[in-house]
C-alpha cells in the first residue's frame, strides 16, 4: 500500500491521514473547532485501529482524498 492514505469516520468528526503502518494524524472536529493529533503504533491496539481503518472495517470509516482532508484541516 502506498502512504498516505485517507479516511473519515463515517459519522465526519473525525478524519484521519495515515502516514504508514506505524503512525496517522487524526483531526477532530469539535463544534465550529478542529483539533489535531499525532499517533504513534506503540502496542496491539493501536496496531488493530489501523488496520481496520485501512481496510474500513465494518464501514465505521470513509476513503476520502487528500484534498477532502485538506480542506478540513483549514477549518
Amino acid at each position: 500500500m502506498k502512504f498516505p492514505v485517507y479516511r473519515k469516520y463515517s459519522n465526519n468528526q473525525s478524519y484521519f491521514k495515515i502516514l504508514s503502518r506505524d503512525a496517522f494524524d487524526e483531526i477532530q472536529l469539535i463544534g465550529q473547532k478542529t483539533v489535531k493529533y499525532s499517533h504513534t503504533v506503540t502496542n496491539f491496539v493501536d496496531r488493530n485501529l489501523l488496520n481496520d481503518m485501512l481496510v474500513c472495517h465494518e464501514k465505521r470509516w470513509v476513503i476520502i482524498s487528500e484534498k477532502d482532508y485538506e480542506t478540513i484541516s483549514q477549518v
